[in-house]
C-alpha cells in the first residue's frame, strides 16, 4: 500500500474542496462574512450578487437549497458548514472509487475511471446517456447537446450531472451517505475530470494518484490476507483530518478554546487491522480459551490458538503466587464448602474482571476521576483482605 500517495491525495482533496466549496458559496452570495438578500425576486426564481460582482439567478428548488444552507450556516458557522460539506463530498468520492474499482456499483459502470488501462475518460462519460441513471428525456438531451459541444467546460457539466445522479441513485444501497434526492450540498459541489488540478484527476491519474491496487478487496499482503477495504478507507480518513489534527493541538497549546466540530478530527484515530485483532484475541480469545479450558482442562492453549489462526494471541504467562489475587470467601451448603470464585468462573471464566471494567466504565462517565477509582479499589481491596474474603 502506498500510504505517502494517499496521504498526499486526502491532505491535497482537503484543501481543494474547501476552497472549491468557499468559490460556491461566495457564487450564491455567501461569504464568512455575510449572506446577502437577493437583488430581486419572483414567484419562481431569486437574484444575488456574487462575490466577482456579477449576479446569479437561482430557481425555486435551488432558493429552498440555498434558505437551508444560510440556516446552517447562522446556527453552526460558516466555518464548519464548509468544512461538512467537503468532508461529505471527499467521502461520497472515495466510496464511489472503491465501489467502481470493485465492480460494486449496481450499473458495473464506472464513474471516476475507466476499465481500459490508459483511458482517462470515464466510463460513465463515454457510455451516457446511455447508462442506467433513470434520466429523464430533458436530461438525456442536455447531456447529447453537452457531448456534441465537445468543449471541457460542456464536458464536465455532462461529467457533474452524472455523477450527482449515481450519488441520488446510490441512496438504496448507501443512505447514510447519499441522499436520494438533492440536498443544499449540491449547490457548493464542483466536479471536473478534465482539469488535472481536480480532485477526480488527482485521484484516478495512475502516475501521481492512489494506485488502484489499493482499493481492490482482492489484494493480497505478503502473508496472503486482503488489505484493500479495511486499510484505505482508514488510512484516507486519518490523512485527511492531518492539518485540522495539527491546527487543533496547536490552538490547544495556545490554550484557545476549540470547537466541538473539531474533537472528532484530534481524537478519533485509524487503527490498523493487526492492531484491532491483536486487541480481539487477547481479550474476547483470551475469554473464550479460558472457557474452554474449563471445560476440559486437557486444552493447550498456544495449539488452540493457532488452530483458530490467532497470530497475534499471547500466551498468558505463570504467575507468581505472591501476585495471583483470588476470591476466598466460601459458601457451605451442608458439610460441603465451594469458593464463591469458582461458582462465578463456571459461569464464565474471568466474569468478575469483566465486571469490574465495565464497572469502572460506567463510573467514568459519570464523571467519577480515574485516580480516585484506582484509590477506591485499593481501599476496599486491603479492606476485603482484611476480612479474608481476599
Amino acid at each position: 500500500m502506498n500510504k505517502n500517495a494517499i496521504k498526499k491525495f486526502a491532505i491535497e482533496a482537503r484543501k481543494k474542496l474547501i476552497d472549491s466549496v468557499t468559490d460556491k458559496a461566495g457564487m450564491l452570495g455567501i461569504t464568512e462574512k455575510s449572506c446577502s438578500e437577493p437583488i430581486t425576486k419572483g414567484p419562481d426564481f431569486e437574484v444575488y450578487q456574487t462575490v466577482a460582482g456579477t449576479e446569479v439567478t437561482l430557481n425555486k428548488r435551488q432558493c429552498e437549497q440555498r434558505r437551508r444552507l444560510v440556516s446552517q450556516i447562522e446556527s453552526r458557522g460558516f466555518e464548519a458548514v464548509v468544512e461538512e460539506v467537503a468532508y461529505t463530498w471527499f467521502n461520497r468520492i472515495c466510496a464511489i472509487r472503491f465501489m467502481e474499482v470493485n465492480d460494486y456499483l449496481p450499473n458495473r459502470v464506472r464513474v471516476l475511471s475507466s476499465e481500459k488501462e490508459g483511458k482517462m475518460e470515464p466510463d460513465l462519460v463515454t457510455r451516457a446517456p446511455d447508462v442506467d441513471l433513470d434520466l429523464t428525456v430533458q436530461e438525456k438531451e442536455e447531456i447529447i447537446n453537452w457531448k456534441m459541444s465537445g468543449t471541457s467546460e460542456d464536458t464536465d457539466k455532462m461529467f457533474g450531472k452524472l455523477f450527482l445522479k449515481q450519488c441520488h441513485l446510490l441512496h438504496d444501497v448507501l443512505p447514510g451517505l447519499f441522499e436520494a434526492d438533492s440536498d443544499y450540498m449540491e449547490l457548493l459541489f464542483g466536479i471536473s475530470h478534465t482539469n488535472k488540478d481536480d480532485v477526480i484527476y488527482m485521484l484516478v491519474n495512475p502516475e501521481t494518484g492512489i494506485p488502484e491496487a489499493d482499493f481492490n478487496v482482492s489484494t493480497l499482503d505478503d502473508e496472503g490476507n486482503p488489505t484493500g477495504q479495511v486499510e484505505i478507507i482508514g488510512w484516507l480518513y486519518q490523512y485527511y483530518n492531518t492539518e485540522l489534527k495539527d491546527d487543533t493541538f496547536a490552538k490547544l497549546k495556545k490554550n484557545v478554546k476549540i470547537t466541538k466540530e473539531r474533537i472528532p478530527a484530534a481524537t478519533q484515530l485509524f487503527t490498523p487491522d493487526w492492531i484491532v485483532r491483536y486487541m480481539v484475541e487477547n481479550s474476547v480469545g483470551r475469554i473464550w480459551i479460558e472457557h474452554l479450558r474449563a471445560v476440559d482442562p486437557s486444552t493447550d492453549e498456544k495449539a488452540t490458538a493457532e488452530r483458530f489462526g490467532w497470530k497475534y494471541y499471547l500466551p498468558e504467562a505463570e504467575q507468581e503466587d505472591s501476585v495471583n489475587v483470588k476470591l476466598a470467601w466460601t459458601l457451605n451448603i451442608g458439610e460441603t464448602s465451594v469458593v464463591l470464585l469458582d461458582i462465578f468462573n463456571s459461569i464464565m471464566p474471568g466474569i468478575l474482571s469483566v465486571a469490574l471494567v465495565f464497572g469502572m466504565v460506567r463510573l467514568i462517565k459519570k464523571g467519577y476521576k480515574p485516580i480516585t477509582l484506582v484509590f477506591g479499589i485499593l481501599i476496599i481491596s486491603i479492606v476485603l483482605a482484611f476480612f479474608g474474603i481476599f
